[in-house]
This record gives structure tokens, C-alpha cells and sequence, in this order.
């Protein structure tokens, strides 16, 4: 389809670009094709995105629930985190050094 079957075929001066013109264009058909389709995409993605979450913001607007906080439980939980996140070390000289360890033969005295 590319070329001509006909090897003896005459061709004339003005036709010999021929080929190179066909594919050229097939690649500006296939670009332009590309380029609408980002557009619709975009359009999709950021103008039909922007109206749903604005409706979703009006539809979240209008159905608030006021809820009651129990303020035992809060207290109960905040302690509990700040217990497990901010432990208590009460004497630091009786920490032992990870990086000083040495090798005794004595047995530890209960």
C-alpha cells in the first residue's frame, strides 16, 4: 500500500516526496487527535471535578450533626497518649550504655 508493486512504473519528479508526505501527516492527524483528547481531559478532570465537590460541599452544609463530646473519655485518652508517648525516666545514671558494653565473669545478685 506503501509502495507500488510496479518496478518499472515511471514516476515523476513531483511524486517522489509522496511517502514521506503520507507519513507525515498520519503523524500530525495522530498529535492533533492526542491534543483534543488531553483538552477533553482536562476540561473533565478540573471544570466537571471543581462542580462536583462544590456540590458535595453544599450537600455536607446541610446535613450538620451537631455531636455531644464526652469530655471523661477525652481526658481518659489524652492521658493515656501522653503516657505512651512522653515515658517518665526517673534515673538516668542507671541507664546502661548500649555502646559501653563490657564482659564480666560475676553473676548478677538478685
Amino acid at each position: 500500500m506503501w509502495k507500488t508493486n510496479k518496478k518499472n512504473t515511471y514516476q515523476s519528479k513531483e511524486y517522489e516526496q509522496f511517502l514521506s508526505l503520507r507519513i507525515v501527516s498520519i503523524i500530525i492527524i495522530i498529535l492533533i487527535i492526542s491534543i483534543v483528547f488531553c483538552g477533553f481531559y482536562f476540561v473533565k478532570k478540573n471544570i466537571f471535578g471543581t462542580i462536583t465537590q462544590a456540590e458535595e460541599v453544599i450537600i455536607f452544609k446541610n446535613n450538620l450533626i451537631n455531636e455531644v463530646i464526652d469530655f471523661k473519655k477525652y481526658e481518659a485518652v489524652s492521658e493515656n497518649w501522653n503516657k505512651k508517648n512522653n515515658p517518665l525516666i526517673t534515673d538516668i545514671n542507671n541507664l546502661r550504655d548500649p555502646f559501653n558494653l563490657t564482659a564480666t565473669t560475676s553473676k548478677i545478685e538478685e
